[in-house]
């Protein structure tokens, strides 16, 4: 939904669903990959406020941009099958996925990572990366989520979350801090709704 005010070469405009791929690990990394690369090879790179992937889709068109996608994975898009959404949260704290990996998901302030204020997050986080036994994902509300932790090394990532106090500031921001950003949003922020503008492989 981002556009810049004042120009009206940019506009709003809501996700369009491309298709579906089937449940296999190796086929949705592909599809992912290849959209990004369309839009890398045919996207606006001169221009930054023309550079978003809704453009690129429209400049092509919707069945083009499929078609640029599917020759370049070597395999169909299925037709979309029906979905709802039913959430957008991030759950705080550990979680274990089927794989049996660990997660832990960081309350990120704002998406301001910084000592200060009791807390020395930047380098927190910095120690927990030297160790080399995670990976780091951002999520749709700013936070991070350290992903990928064997059980043996769970402790060990732990006892540095503790030490730097990343832990207790998790636990102990409440529901409205953690919900809360510092956003004008509309009518003078273009990226109030700018979740939307992604295109979707459902």
């Amino acid at each position: 939904m981002g556009t810049t005010h004042g120009n009206p070469n940019t506009y709003a405009r809501l996700a369009t669903v491309l298709g579906f791929v089937e449940n296999d690990e190796e086929k949705i990394l592909k599809a992912v990959y290849e959209t990004i690369t369309v839009q890398r090879d045919f996207g606006n790179r001169a221009d930054r406020k023309l550079s978003r992937l809704k453009y690129t889709v429209d400049k092509l068109g919707v069945d083009k941009y499929r078609e640029e996608i599917e020759k370049r994975c070597g395999f169909k898009l299925e037709p979309a099958r029906p979905y709802t959404f039913t959430e957008r949260i991030d759950r705080y704290g550990w979680t274990q996925s089927a794989d049996k990996k660990w997660h832990y998901t960081v309350f990120v302030e704002n998406g301001r990572v910084l000592d200060g204020e009791g807390i020395d997050f930047k380098t927190g986080l910095l120690k927990i990366a030297e160790l080399g036994k995670c990976n780091f994902r951002f999520t749709a509300n700013q936070n991070v989520i350290l992903t990928d932790i064997s059980s043996k090394d769970k402790a060990a990532i732990e006892v540095l979350l503790n030490e730097y106090g990343i832990i207790e500031h998790t636990d102990k921001a409440g529901a409205l801090r953690k919900n809360a950003i510092a956003c004008v949003a509309f009518n003078t922020c273009p990226l109030a709704l700018a979740e939307d503008n992604v295109i979707c492989l459902l």
